[in-house]
């Protein structure tokens, strides 16, 4: 999560959790049916001036979709017309499940965030919600592994800046941890290894960047130049339904060197 970010609240999902089987209102029936009506008469219409059969169907097709939602009263869900598959309620169904679901279900919340996301235009909300399920899943693993160490989220390091969790293990000692997740398993660019660098200056303490996904060169080659100029700053991958081994040593060591 960027230092600019914040937790997202319950309150910031409730509209795109609503229940999508609910009638739609007389309104929003008259709405669809007068932009099905313009749908159809475009397409038929384009039948008879177009060369694009495959777009033009495709007119036709939505604005029967629409006429249905005036006729019927309610929402559809998915219609396919050959590649295309229209959804109107598989991301509101999605979201929904994630913000209900418990910790352990983190894995399938993941992957199912993932399906509903388009790489090239993310959506704001499933991005946030997506590194929320992360981070509490994260919070999990430090909560159950060392349950003698307070894991504090959000906590403010100075500089009006907040780090996604610390893991008090003493007096004065602490773990701060960044959590990120990489959609698709996109190695990690430089700039969080910059990012845990600045939260290590201000804090004086050994920084851990915990992601599903791996560092890429440039940024491989740029902590291990911090870490030979004495930056107490590391890079672990990890899964919530992965091994826990390679994480689970990385904060042990982490915190020996540091008592």
């Amino acid at each position: 999560m960027t230092v600019s970010e914040r937790e997202p609240s319950e309150e910031d999902f409730a509209g795109a959790g609503a229940d999508v089987s609910a009638p739609l209102s007389r309104a929003a029936q008259v709405g669809a049916g007068t932009v099905g009506v313009g749908l159809t008469g475009a397409g038929a219409v384009a039948v008879f001036i177009s060369s694009n059969q495959a777009g033009t169907v495709a007119l036709v097709l939505a604005g029967a979709i629409f006429l249905l939602m005036m006729f019927g009263g309610a929402p559809l869900h998915s219609l396919g017309f050959g590649e295309a598959n229209l959804r109107f309620a598989r991301k509101q169904q999605v979201v929904k499940d994630a913000i209900d679901s418990p910790v352990d279900q983190a894995p399938r919340v993941l992957r199912n965030l993932e399906s509903i996301d388009n790489r090239n235009r993310p959506d704001p909300t499933v991005s946030a919600l997506t590194e929320r399920v992360y981070e509490d899943a994260l919070a999990h693993f430090f909560a159950s592994r060392f349950p003698q160490n307070a894991v504090l989220r959000e906590k403010p390091v100075g500089a009006g800046r907040r780090v996604d969790m610390a893991v008090e293990f003493g007096p004065d000692r602490q773990l701060v941890v960044e959590a990120r997740y990489s959609r698709g398993g996109s190695p990690l660019s430089s700039k969080i290894v910059d990012v845990a660098a600045s939260y290590h200056t201000l804090t004086q303490s050994p920084v851990l960047v915990v992601s599903n996904s791996s560092l890429s060169k440039a940024a491989a080659d740029h902590l291990r130049a911090l870490q030979e100029s004495g930056a107490d700053v590391h890079f672990v991958q990890w899964l919530p339904d992965g091994d826990d081994a390679p994480l689970r040593h990385a904060v042990q060591q982490l915190m020996h060197r540091s008592q």
